[in-house]
């Protein structure tokens, strides 16, 4: 896909979370931008449908059709009462706030990402992802780059990927969701099995450490509260919240 021009661009100037997101579909690199005449848009990668420019009903209703409103997605409008209006307008009691927290990797030091990395316990091993390691990715390391990639080699060859094995098992993973010219926004998982251990924090700090090396921005966008603590505890600092939806199940009557 081709970038798009710069008036579309523009229609995203409003968004201050999301960025590398945004910026790779807005860069022709990983997913679609779907507009609504010259006056909104849409950018959709993985799980986000992120709207930008002018709102309206009409524009909402163009750019977000049911067929693409599945299990979840997240709807992240910029922070415009207008855009607030149309939503609750169309969605009512099915919109359910689901905020994100953006961190600031302007603080991340490389020598406290590696003490990170050199701290995982035994028994587990650090490695970068090649295809084999990557096809065990699955629902329970999620989330992932396969879930925001068209295939393996496209997540592969964006940015590198780093799991932790236990035995010859996957059990946490950190991967690219998308890359822009600036940064990669990574994706965290760690198998429920494993968890409180140090693994997401080891297998994320070789990423974040990967993209400093890069002179890249290894952004962190998190709304679960464990997500949020392990960014800060990486040195992330804090940014600014932005808003996001996700969709109540309708009841079967």
């Amino acid at each position: 896909m081709p970038p798009v021009p710069p008036a579309v661009r523009r229609l995203f100037d409003a968004h201050v979370g999301l960025r590398v997101v945004i910026d790779a579909a807005l860069e022709g690199r990983l997913g679609t931008v779907r507009g609504y005449g010259a006056t909104a848009a849409r950018v959709s990668l993985g799980c986000y449908h992120i709207l930008g420019g002018a709102a309206s009903r009409a524009a909402l209703d163009h750019l977000l059709p049911d067929a693409d409103l599945g299990p979840g997605v997240e709807l992240v409008p910029p922070h415009d009462p207008g855009w607030l209006d149309a939503l609750h307008d169309r969605f009512g009691a099915r919109l359910l706030e689901r905020p994100m927290r953006t961190f600031s990797s302007a603080p991340l030091t490389t020598d406290r990402l590696s003490t990170f990395v050199e701290s995982l316990p035994a028994g587990y091993a650090l490695r970068a992802l090649d295809a084999p390691l990557a096809a065990q990715l699955g629902p329970a390391l999620a989330p992932h780059g396969l879930q925001s990639h068209p295939s393996t080699e496209a997540m592969l060859s964006s940015a590198p990927a780093f799991g932790v094995l236990h035995g010859d098992r996957l059990v946490a993973a950190c991967t690219p969701y998308a890359r822009s010219a600036g940064g990669v926004e990574i994706a965290v998982s760690t198998h429920v099995d494993h968890r409180g251990r140090g693994l997401a924090g080891g297998v994320a700090a070789a990423l974040a450490r990967w993209c400093l090396a890069q002179g890249l921005h290894p952004a962190w966008t998190a709304a679960n509260p464990i997500s949020k603590r392990l960014a800060l505890r990486l040195g992330y600092g804090v940014g600014p919240l932005v808003d996001g939806f996700i969709l109540r199940e309708v009841p079967h009557v």
